[in-house]
């Protein structure tokens, strides 16, 4: 299916990604250019109570600066959040980070759709939300959350995904106009960043 890009400035772009998402966010990461500054927030289904080397592995395939956010964090231009195993990650109405230990949802914590949801009640029509592979349904809520209140919501194509379920789901719950095969999201997002380069670099003249 056909992409949208009309020119709309996005914030903060928000991935999610479980079964094989760590692979496919990886990729992505590869073909973003050297001027990337929109800030990304990433969720990838963990094991519990298990320090994660997520960070460091995803430095390695990027300029951007790569962190868990700490508690109150405030969101910054150039950086990579990684949410921890076994705590919820989510955005506070002041657009900062905020941690849960509530029960897991859809079996995980942390949980797309606790962040994307979040993420969605701050930041309004400023967030791009973005679904990878994985094998449950995890994610689709929150998406839909994102594009109801005027956001973009991009999937995966299932086709291109090591587990379809994931972006499949949302797929079939609404979240259709804008299906990328994972070798081509680089570069849609490469489109997104340059938006935010003009809204960014006006702010900060």
């Amino acid at each position: 299916m056909a992409v949208s890009n009309d020119g709309h400035k996005y914030d903060l772009l928000t991935v999610g990604g479980s079964n094989g998402g760590m692979d496919a966010f990886i990729q992505i990461l590869s073909g973003l250019g050297t001027d990337f500054r929109m800030p990304i927030v990433f969720v990838l289904h963990q094991q519990r109570s298990v320090q994660t080397l997520l960070p460091d592995i995803l430095a390695r395939h990027t300029h951007l600066i790569v962190n868990e956010p700490v508690d109150k964090e405030k969101i910054e231009s150039g950086h990579i959040y990684v949410a921890p195993p076994d705590y919820h990650l989510l955005i506070e109405p002041d657009e900062t980070f905020g941690y849960s230990y509530s029960e897991p949802l859809n079996f995980s914590r942390p949980s797309i759709d606790i962040l994307f949801e979040t993420v969605a009640e701050a930041y309004g029509n400023r967030v791009a939300g973005l679904l990878l592979t994985g094998a449950n349904k995890d994610g689709t809520a929150g998406l839909l959350s994102i594009q109801k209140r005027g956001g973009l919501a991009i999937v995966q194509n299932p086709d291109t995904a090591r587990s379809p379920e994931m972006p499949q789901a949302a797929i079939d719950s609404g979240c259709n106009e804008n299906i990328i095969d994972l070798d081509k999201i680089a570069g849609f997002l490469n489109e997104l960043n340059q938006n935010y380069l003009s809204k960014y670099l006006k702010t900060n003249e």
